[in-house]
């Protein structure tokens, strides 16, 4: 297959997260981590947007991997409603498993709500105060605060907004407002937040989000190679941990075909194991575990019944197999990527390009580059 060294010149609209206070790496330095966390309404009305996200939140993640020199990147989630909803809030805490993102936001739906405001104060100080954020000013830490609604302000036993502003910027964390619709009492309040320590920028984005995936001529190669590798996969260890690698292995065989292009995609930009954690060979990668360490009732089936020296022959057997898929992988991101600046979408505001403009602003202002 041809491929191509083209690099991206990919439209993004204005925008940027101004002055973090992280300096620009050093030539031959390792770049800062990036630590981003989308806190979202999820009442009824936004079910476009919430919908939009777990289709395009791999191409968000895998245009912040074509940062140069590459971040070690992590994401969390927070999903809110409001007191009297079946929850107020739900919470996936940082993590640089990006499937285990996705599967977080798969589960989100949008309901309930049908009235204003949200409990959108709640929201940001849980999320500023219990998902784990690295400590320190090496990190960029940012929030996307996306909803329709302004945020309850008659709620006398939780701190004001004010404060939990106050103590965002105290944490090094840039809250960034996206509006959703065009209700003026959100508009005022959101653009109030993302004035709130001169960092964070406010957009407007139509109330569906206005996000959609691009099919190209490849998708359906990323899709036979995601098939092959998800023969190669070795869940382990006890239940829940293999239930979250057979998870993975049943959304991406029902996925759209672009939205497995785009995972693979992120695996290929950022460097990571082709599959999350669960996976024995991913977490023998990463140093998560030891084949040593594992009792019999603990390993993949596939390794069962076999000696250690037959147990290791299998996984260098798999690693190898991987290696093969990332280079075709590697091969079809290029070829894919000149057929996506060839076929740009409209310039219609949407949800993914407001937060992809921001990370061009945020690699421009540090001194990075999209690859």
């Amino acid at each position: 297959m041809k491929t191509t060294g083209l690099r991206c010149l990919m439209v993004l609209l204005a925008g940027g997260l101004g002055g973090l206070p992280v300096a620009a790496p050093a030539a031959g330095t390792p770049a800062p981590g990036i630590e981003v966390c989308f806190v979202l309404d999820t009442t009824g009305s936004m079910s476009g947007l919430v919908e939009g996200a777990k289709a395009r939140i791999w191409s968000i993640a895998s245009e912040i991997a074509r940062l140069s020199p590459r971040p070690d990147v992590s994401f969390c989630l927070t999903g809110f409603r409001d007191r009297g909803d079946e929850y107020v809030t739900r919470l996936t805490a940082m993590t640089a498993d990006m499937d285990r993102i996705h599967a977080d936001l798969t589960a989100f739906r949008a309901e309930g709500g049908g009235d204003t405001p949200e409990a959108v104060n709640q929201a940001l100080y849980e999320t500023i105060t219990n998902i784990g954020w690295s400590p320190g000013d090496d990190v960029i830490k940012v929030i996307y605060l996306t909803g329709d609604a302004p945020p309850h302000m008659d709620y006398t036993d939780e701190p004001a907004l004010e404060e939990i502003l106050a103590l965002a910027r105290q944490r090094g964390i840039v809250v960034n407002a996206i509006q959703c619709g065009v209700d003026s009492a959100t508009r005022r309040i959101w653009q109030a937040i993302a004035r709130s320590g001169d960092e964070g920028r406010y957009a407007a984005v139509p109330q569906s989000g206005n996000m959609r995936v691009v099919e190209t001529p490849v998708d359906q190669d990323f899709v036979a190679i995601q098939a092959k590798l998800a023969r190669t996969l070795m869940p382990y260890g006890d239940t829940s941990l293999r239930a979250r690698v057979v998870g993975t292995r049943e959304r991406m065989a029902a996925a759209a075909d672009g939205v497995v292009a785009d995972r693979l995609s992120y695996f290929g930009r950022s460097g990571a194991a082709l599959v999350g954690e669960g996976d024995l060979l991913a977490d023998l990668e990463a140093g998560r575990t030891r084949l040593s360490d594992l009792d019999t009732e603990s390993l993949p089936d596939a390794l069962r019944g076999l000696s250690p020296d037959e147990r290791q022959q299998v996984v260098e057997t798999v690693r190898r197999e991987r290696a093969e898929y990332r280079r075709i992988i590697d091969g079809l991101i290029e070829e894919r990527q000149l057929y996506l600046e060839m076929h740009r979408p409209d310039e219609n505001r949407s949800f993914d390009r407001e937060v992809i403009a921001q990370i061009k602003a945020l690699a421009a202002a540090r001194g990075f580059e999209f690859e």
